[in-house]
């Protein structure tokens, strides 16, 4: 009955009319008095609670101790064992003094307690002071033999001009090229393209140089009196550049091991 009563009031509400009489489902007759809208109350649906499970409530870290457990992480030793002392180098020289005054591993236990005897014996067995081996690659040409290399580099004009790569086997070194290349490098030396210079004697070396004194002093009007050609010579032939090894910088540029002698040939072209 609450239920038709209920369903037939929305109806009505949502109808917005009111009979004066109400017929129930018995034939019966309710009297209306008044005309005033039903209004139901709103229909909540039950809300029903978790079950509750006995166990350690939640409680979020303060500032304060965040910082304080990451501080703890960090002060932290990893890859140590607790309780586990480690031999100084003190401690090894002294390991090292009882064994000169024969002591025994057992009797060098007794004077230094914290030590264990499998420590002894590795103190023993190595030395005072541990010697990491260098993480980096070795010299294969040593000193001496950068020496001997230069020497032999800087006897003529062949050795100049020869290869890096048949210089161990002419030397009888059992390396390759690299490690010619890095002790060459070390003693301040390089490989260069050699300047090309026409080749002169000491008489005509001194006449040009003379010449060189007497107009140092000229001026550019002076320069503009004097008639100059543009016409150049083409040769045929094979035309490359020679590669020689000397000194990194301008000292050994015109050494005359070190530069390529422009010879006249008969045969050419002027343009």
């Amino acid at each position: 009955m609450h239920f038709v009563m209920s369903s037939m009031d929305s109806a009505l509400q949502s109808l917005s009319i009111l009979p004066k009489t109400l017929l129930l489902p018995g034939n019966e007759e309710i009297q209306v008095l008044n005309r005033i809208p039903l209004k139901l109350p709103p229909i909540v649906p039950p809300i029903i609670a978790p079950l509750l499970t006995p166990r350690t409530p939640r409680r979020h870290l303060t500032v304060n101790e965040l910082l304080r457990s990451l501080r703890t992480l960090i002060r932290k030793k990893k890859g140590t064992k607790k309780g586990k002392h480690e031999c100084t180098r003190d401690e090894r020289l002294r390991i090292h003094s009882y064994h000169d005054a024969r002591l025994t591993v057992k009797q060098i236990r007794e004077k230094m307690p914290t030590l264990t005897e499998r420590q002894i014996y590795y103190a023993l067995l190595h030395r005072v002071t541990p010697q990491q081996k260098l993480r980096k690659r070795y010299t294969v040409l040593n000193t001496p033999k950068r020496k001997q290399l230069i020497r032999y580099i800087s006897q003529n004009k062949i050795t100049r001009r020869e290869q890096w790569i048949s210089i161990p086997r002419t030397l009888g070194w059992n390396c390759g090229v690299e490690a010619i290349a890095n002790a060459i490098d070390k003693e301040g030396y390089g490989r260069y393209v050699a300047r090309v210079k026409p080749a002169i004697d000491e008489r005509t070396a001194r006449l040009r140089l003379q010449w060189a004194w007497d107009h140092v002093g000229w001026t550019d009007e002076m320069w503009k009196r004097i008639l100059w050609s543009d016409k150049t010579w083409a040769q045929p032939g094979k035309h490359r550049r020679v590669w020689v090894t000397r000194k990194k910088g301008f000292e050994e540029v015109y050494h005359p091991d070190c530069v390529e002698d422009k010879v006249q040939r008969k045969i050419g072209w002027m343009f």
